[in-house]
């Protein structure tokens, strides 16, 4: 047998081995995705009231026409928030996409930051093999601010000696940051002295209150009863307003203009009488 011939058997054996063989299974397959709408949510929770935001999801799977899988969803907020899906468990045949919801409950009293992350997780498994897929989506809780109110004490003012002073309260319910204006009007020739500007303390789990004493002065008030008005006024960057307004009666009593004139008068006279002596003595020594 030549040189050809020799290589012409050996191919022929090897291609004959190859035949012999038994075909090599098909590789299993499986792939699965999710998605999530909107990306975010807000949660317009207040004080007593928590909120409950839904996701709407979509579900793709890819894997082997002959066979079956099936489809777990789950789903976590890293605040700890509630959350559930549904449906939770899909059996998944020829129909390859559908639809799920998710669904988590913010608590009342949420405050705005931190913002809560939704995380979803499918896992699909099929022929004995597990593949998976995650979408995340994010949780805003709306600021609130609620319930602005402001106390005078005393309630009844009097400028006893031409002035008086009162403690003013104000409280507020909100999960930002509070600014608070001040302003106190009256008859004309009062004025007063007190900060105008003040803040709540930073949000808490509840109302927080901040005190300032505001002095009233009228030195030149006639006798008789007025009426101040206090209006307090908050508000917050993120444009949240609040209004409260406080009115009391101020008495002047009778007899101040005298009591605040009589040192006066003393002095006058201690004035006066100096100057009779020192006539009665430049008269003496007259020639």
């Amino acid at each position: 047998m030549g040189r050809f011939g020799a290589a012409a058997l050996a191919l022929f054996l090897v291609l004959a081995l190859r035949l012999s063989l038994p075909a090599e299974a098909a590789s299993p397959f499986c792939a699965i995705d999710i998605t999530l709408e909107p990306s975010e949510r807000e949660a317009p929770v207040t004080s007593t009231q928590p909120v409950a935001v839904t996701f709407s999801g979509n579900y793709t799977a890819d894997f082997l026409a002959f066979e079956r899988a099936q489809v777990t969803l789950t789903a976590v907020v890293d605040t700890g928030w509630v959350a559930t899906v549904s449906p939770a468990s899909i059996t998944v045949t020829n129909a390859r996409t559908g639809p799920f919801s998710v669904t988590s409950v913010v608590p009342a009293g949420t405050l705005p930051t931190p913002v809560g992350v939704l995380t979803v997780t499918a896992r699909m498994v099929v022929g004995g093999i597990q593949c998976m897929d995650q979408e995340t989506g994010l949780i805003k809780p709306r600021p609130y601010f609620e319930g602005l109110t402001a106390r005078m004490d005393p309630r009844e003012l009097a400028l006893e000696r031409g002035t008086e002073s009162f403690k003013l309260t104000i409280a507020g319910n909100a999960s930002v940051p509070v600014s608070l204006s001040v302003t106190v009007e009256g008859p004309d020739g009062l004025s007063f002295r007190g900060p105008t500007a003040l803040a709540l303390p930073p949000p808490g789990s509840g109302p927080t209150n901040v005190t300032a004493t505001i002095q009233l002065s009228g030195p030149n008030l006639g006798p008789g009863t007025y009426e101040i008005t206090v209006q307090v006024r908050g508000t917050t960057q993120e444009g949240l307003s609040q209004n409260a307004t406080l009115r009391a009666p101020l008495t002047v009593p009778e007899g101040i203009g005298i009591a605040l004139s009589s040192p006066v008068v003393m002095v006058g006279a201690a004035g006066a009488a100096a100057a009779g002596a020192f006539v009665f003595f430049w008269w003496r020594r007259k020639p």
